[in-house]
């Protein structure tokens, strides 16, 4: 499967692919092992450039206090259940104990 036409074809968000590509190289640039936090994960779409450009060993959180069934559904289909972590809470009330890149 081609991600990036799924990302086009099945996501919802109010970014385009010029902001995409450009949030995939933003990640592109986190070394290896690093945390990448995304706040506001509607349905999923700048999460998934984010994980697009990231190295696999970059892990990337994305919290939300909506728990959205087809950001779930969209991140098995992109096969990205392991890069990248949900959080349904308000950004507010998350605690951090290590460093974000």
């Amino acid at each position: 499967m081609d991600k990036w036409q799924y990302i086009y074809d099945n996501v919802n968000g109010s970014t385009n692919m010029e902001e995409d590509f450009f949030l995939a190289k933003l990640a592109s640039k986190v070394p290896d092992g690093g945390l990448i936090v995304d706040i506001g994960t509607a349905d999923g779409k700048s999460a998934f450039s984010l994980a697009m450009g990231a190295s696999p060993t970059v892990k990337i959180i994305t919290i939300d206090p909506i728990y959205n069934e087809r950001f779930l559904y969209h991140r098995k289909q992109l096969e990205f259940d392991k890069k990248i972590e949900y959080v349904v809470r308000a950004s507010k009330d998350m605690e951090w104990d290590r460093p974000i890149d």
